[in-house]
């Protein structure tokens, strides 16, 4: 979490700052940087079903 700024409170980061920063923290978390050609590519997802 160095350098990420996520405190919206008096004098902290403003929202777009906190957004940046949730992308980043991403980023580091899964080893791809999260940006514009990430975003825009196509990705698999899976859905987990829970039994009823």
């Amino acid at each position: 979490m160095e350098g990420l700024r996520f405190h919206l409170d008096e004098g902290g980061a403003s929202i777009e700052e906190s957004i940046s920063s949730a992308f980043v923290l991403a980023g580091r978390l899964t080893g791809e940087e999260i940006g514009p050609a990430w975003l825009d590519s196509p990705h698999a997802r899976f859905v987990i079903l829970r039994p009823r």
